[in-house]
């Protein structure tokens, strides 16, 4: 990051302000190709509320705005998630950008770019293909070729993260000793760290949503308080699209894809014991788990049951 603000200033002079501008434009045209994405992975979905929240919640304004890397990521995991969704929508054409930005992420977060490309492994994985000897070999050849892209991930991560064997147990203890280095300052708390699925719910209430406002010390984590207490109300106010998302998964693999990273994203990041810390952190989910929160709506339709009196009705469920 260093050496690309020194390219920024070596264009546009030593100027901080002009500099604060030039990576905020990174962060909104990241914000920009995540609404892309939508629109091409999830055609169905619900585009304005998905735009409302992309382009004004507080977290997706504020930390990716400022000099940093957080915007590089944000705009690199935006140009994943357009090619992500331009690959399963219109085939290889989508390969280019999904490349790009899985080399611009890992150039910063190898780690980050392994939970892009474990999601994408899955969703292809899940995607529906026709039952011909030619789609079965080009699905397979696919997958193939996307875990040998992991494998190559998790070696970097692993240099990165100074492992010096790339082990669940190895990775586990590096997740934990830095938890113990990020559970410092005014705003640490306990975190508990996922170590199976039965503790996955309460961390993903934890890395999604908190703090809570009993929780905030001060007016910025207030403020983020107030933010994930609105996603939680949305989330809980959404739970009749929700009731399709099993279905949509089987059909929609950019839906797949984003629910698989959020998840990915909710282990790594399980262990982080600072409020401060995992509200920066959590910029880098966000626009994927507002996928989940502007699933197609469901709209209640009522149909004549044959051979009724007139006037009786039945319900039934359809997504729009």
């Amino acid at each position: 990051m260093e050496t690309v603000t020194t390219a920024v200033y070596t264009v546009i002079g030593p100027s901080p302000i002009t500099g604060f501008v030039v990576f905020a434009l990174f962060s909104f045209w990241g914000g920009y190709l995540f609404y892309r994405a939508f629109c091409i992975g999830l055609p169905g979905g619900d585009r304005r509320r998905y735009a409302v929240l992309v382009f004004l919640l507080p977290s997706l304004l504020f930390w990716p705005s400022s000099i940093g890397k957080e915007a590089w990521l944000y705009f690199f995991l935006g140009l994943s998630a357009y090619g992500v969704a331009r690959f399963f929508r219109h085939g290889a054409q989508g390969l280019v950008p999904v490349a790009l930005g899985i080399v611009g992420t890992m150039v910063v977060r190898p780690h980050i770019a392994v939970l892009v490309v474990v999601a994408l492994v899955a969703a292809q994985i899940a995607r529906p293909s026709s039952p011909s000897p030619t789609a079965m070999l080009t699905k397979v050849m696919g997958v193939a070729a996307m875990v040998a892209t992991a494998v190559v991930l998790a070696g970097q991560s692993a240099e990165f993260l100074e492992l010096e064997e790339v082990t669940w147990e190895g990775l586990a203890s590096e997740i934990e000793e830095r938890s113990d280095l990020a559970s410092q300052g005014g705003s640490e708390f306990e975190s508990t760290p996922v170590t199976s699925p039965l503790q996955l719910p309460a961390a993903a209430l934890t890395v999604m949503f908190r703090p809570f406002p009993y929780e905030a010390s001060n007016v910025q984590l207030l403020v983020q308080s107030l933010e994930g207490l609105m996603l939680l109300v949305l989330l809980v106010g959404a739970r009749h699209r929700l009731r399709a998302l099993p279905r949509l998964m089987r059909t929609t693999p950019f839906l797949t894809f984003a629910v698989v990273y959020v998840l990915g994203f909710v282990w790594a990041f399980s262990g982080i014991g600072n409020f401060g810390i995992l509200a920066r952190q959590r910029v880098l989910m966000l626009p994927l788990l507002l996928v989940v929160l502007a699933l197609p709506a469901i709209i209640e339709v009522r149909k004549k049951r044959p051979g009724t009196p007139r006037g009786a009705t039945r319900s039934a469920a359809s997504v729009r």
